[in-house]
């Protein structure tokens, strides 16, 4: 606790709990002691009867010494008299008229020192803590901020001189600020100032075990959390902050019970940094829970907290502390603005800050020189318990949003499952069950312990969609790929097996050929003029040669179909090379010859484009998809236009038809895997998200325009140096 650690406040806490202020008008020159002032719960204070002088000399502890010309101190506030300098050691007198009943008892002294102090009464040395010096070096500091009282047996005689002999070299002038105040006392009953004493000790030392003990398991408790989970970094700065508040509340309750000066200093200093530390860590907090990322002005405090924090030795504490209350308003002003926002958790932790700030505030005030208001024991721990009210609110807030988390994560973990169990079904039907099982179990256990984890730890639901669209894009390529291979094979088997019969027929044409002619020959020699044969042969040699035209034509025919179909399977060029797309379209629309032919009028319009690098079986299944998609996007009689053309150094194919055309709703997902509006048992949702995977691979770009009642038109644009861009990657 900060008050503790200063003087000024520890006169506060004398004031209230040992003593009550004097009731007089004015103060009076004499202390008049009897019994009835010392009753229980009534202490005085000597400062508003003692007189100072400057300077030390033994024979001012001699009751007969004149102090007439002494200077008095009516109130406790520390002014200065104007132009007069401190020279490190004095005196104190108080003169007492003691009541005859109190002759000879023991009273309660309690004696709040910085220095070396020695008490006289009546001359005799009754009391002394430390060692009087002339000089800083000879001095021997003895610190007594909170300490039991000390008896004092009162003579006998009527009136009694109480003299305080004082020097405070070592830590500050005795008129300087209010926490710089070398040494007050008072006097009280005994027993019950013994009681007091004792009590506030047991207090102090259990507000300081409980709360430090809190503090500490809330460090452990989410540094645990973040270093099992390092992703979310609000359980790093917790316990950051919650370390700090324990250090801070360890010494600060130090501060009030160590005599040594130079362990005093050491922990004023580590008391100044913690300060600092807890003010910045508390505001990081902050920031982590209400903003996606830290803001810049964070990096101000902290680079300002960071100078405080080299500076302690030597800061104010008072500077401190007005950095501490700028860090309170910037979390007040991003809390109102959660609040705001009702972003979740604001309204929480809201109300935890302002039991903190308030508590903050009032425990500052005291040490910026306020009195005290509920009394000692509210006021001096108030800070204490306030700042653990916020504890408690903010690791509520993060346990909850840990249970929030693990219910997402449990709804997408079924989600995960749902798809993993369609996926494997499609990979089913397409065959090759075995391997893609395989592959999504591993995904899928990979995903199941992340969760797992997840649960246990953080909120993870931004990577376990980033997981999800990997899997799909994964799935979906997977399908696609063992779809275009077994297409590949099927079409090469089928183009190798036609081609042999082919090769057979435009042999045997061309024997059939020259036999005809050779029989013709023959005929037309080996007849006379006379003979009627060639006339008789002339009408069965027109049906052969007109056959064997047709034989030739398709024959013809047939190898170029055969040659197309093999130039768009390209089983062989699965690596990077040049190619012509115009090349492409033309075995595209081959292929799918037998869906266009009756309908579909087919518009050609290939401009005069450069072979560019690519993988032409890819660029393939891309013309593939649009086709078959402006094909089915036709509702009877319809035309489809291809172009392909140069814009800039790009080359670039338009594939548009009269169809149906797309709604601005359904644009917007055509490229989402799994997006379709053919209906159950007409599409798949795949087509044009594989499209889109293949062109961002060649690091083109596929775009739509459409209009509802006219058509769609898709443009591929390719740009035409994609193998210097890999290589430059690389």
């Amino acid at each position: 606790m900060s008050r503790c650690t200063s003087l000024g406040a520890v006169c506060i806490l004398v004031l209230a709990v040992f003593f009550t202020v004097a009731t007089e008008a004015e103060a009076l020159d004499t202390l008049r002691l009897t019994p009835d002032r010392l009753q229980p719960a009534d202490s005085i204070p000597l400062w508003d009867y003692w007189v100072f002088q400057e300077g030390d000399d033994p024979a001012w502890a001699d009751p007969a010494y004149p102090d007439d010309d002494w200077m008095p101190l009516p109130d406790n506030t520390g002014d200065r008299p104007g132009g007069w300098t401190w020279l490190g050691a004095g005196w104190f007198r108080v003169h007492m008229v003691v009541s005859p009943e109190l002759g000879g008892q023991a009273v309660g002294m309690q004696v709040y020192q910085r220095g070396a102090v020695e008490v006289y009464l009546n001359g005799r040395v009754v009391y002394a803590r430390g060692r009087i010096g002339s000089s800083r070096e000879s001095e021997d500091v003895y610190l007594n901020i909170f300490g039991p009282p000390t008896s004092l047996t009162l003579d006998t005689v009527r009136h009694q001189v109480l003299a305080i002999r004082y020097s405070g070299w070592t830590p500050a002038p005795f008129w300087g600020a209010q926490d710089l105040r070398g040494v007050i006392a008072a006097i009280a009953d005994l027993e019950w100032a013994e009681d007091i004493s004792r009590t506030m000790f047991v207090a102090g030392l259990r507000h300081q075990t409980v709360t430090v003990s809190a503090c500490v398991v809330f460090c452990l408790i989410h540094l645990f959390a973040y270093l099992f989970y390092k992703r979310i970094r609000a359980n790093l700065y917790f316990a950051l902050f919650t370390a700090s508040t324990a250090l801070l509340m360890f010494t600060s309750s130090q501060l009030a019970v160590t005599h040594d000066l130079q362990v005093f200093q050491l922990l004023h200093a580590l008391f100044k940094v913690s300060v600092v530390s807890t003010s910045v860590f508390a505001l990081w907090t902050i920031y982590i829970l209400f903003y996606p990322r830290e803001p810049r002005i964070l990096w101000v405090f902290a680079a300002i907290g960071g100078m405080l924090t080299l500076a302690a030795w030597w800061m104010p504490r008072n500077v401190i502390f007005m950095y501490s209350i700028l860090t309170l308003v910037e979390m007040g002003r991003v809390l109102v603005m959660a609040l705001v926002r009702r972003i979740p958790g604001a309204r929480l932790i809201g109300m935890g800050f302002l039991i903190f700030s308030l508590s903050s505030t009032w425990q500052m005030l005291g040490d910026f020189g306020a009195t005290y208001q509920f009394g000692p024991e509210i006021d001096n721990y108030i800070f204490m318990w306030g700042t653990l009210v916020l504890l408690f609110m903010m690791s509520v807030h993060l346990a909850r949003q840990f249970a929030n988390t693990n219910r997402q994560l449990e709804d997408q973990l079924e989600q995960v499952q749902t798809l993993s169990e369609k996926t494997l079904e499609q990979e089913r039907i397409a065959g090759e069950q075995e391997m893609t099982r395989k592959l999504l179990e591993q995904e899928v256990e990979h995903q199941r312990k992340e969760l797992q984890d997840a649960r246990r730890l953080a909120k993870a639901l931004h990577d376990l969609k980033i997981t999800n669209r990997e899997l799909k894009s994964t799935q979906t390529q997977l399908v696609q790929s063992e779809k275009m291979a077994a297409l590949g094979q099927l079409v090469a088997g089928v183009a190798h097996e036609i081609n042999t019969p082919v090769g057979a027929i435009a042999s045997m044409h061309d024997t059939m050929s020259s036999a005809v002619d050779r029989l013709d020959k023959t005929l037309a020699e080996g007849c006379s003029p006379e003979c009627d044969i060639p006339d008789k042969t002339a009408m069965p040699m027109r049906v052969i040669r007109d056959a064997i035209r047709v034989i030739a034509s398709g024959s013809s025919r047939v190898t170029n179909i055969v040659r197309r179909l093999r130039s768009f399977a390209r089983l062989d060029e699965a690596e990077l090379k040049r190619a012509d797309l115009n090349e492409g379209l033309e075995d595209t629309l081959t292929l799918l010859h037998h869906e266009l032919k009756h309908d579909i009028e087919v518009v050609r319009e290939y401009g005069g484009i450069p072979e560019i690098h690519c993988y032409p079986a890819q660029l393939n299944q891309v013309f593939l998809n649009l086709l078959v998609n402006a094909r089915q996007a036709i509702e009877g009689k319809g035309i489809i236009r291809v172009r392909s053309y140069l814009d800039g150094d790009q080359v670039c194919v338009d594939v548009a038809d009269t169809g149906r055309g797309i709604s601005d709703e359904h644009r917007k997902h055509i490229f989402d895997p799994g997006f379709t509006t053919k209906g159950v048992g007409v599409g798949t949702g795949l087509g044009l998200s594989i499209c889109y995977q293949i062109v961002e691979q060649h690091q083109g770009k596929i775009s739509v325009r459409s209009k509802v009642g006219e058509g769609t038109t898709f443009t591929v644009c390719l740009p035409g140096d994609l193998d210097r861009r890999l290589n430059t990657s690389t």
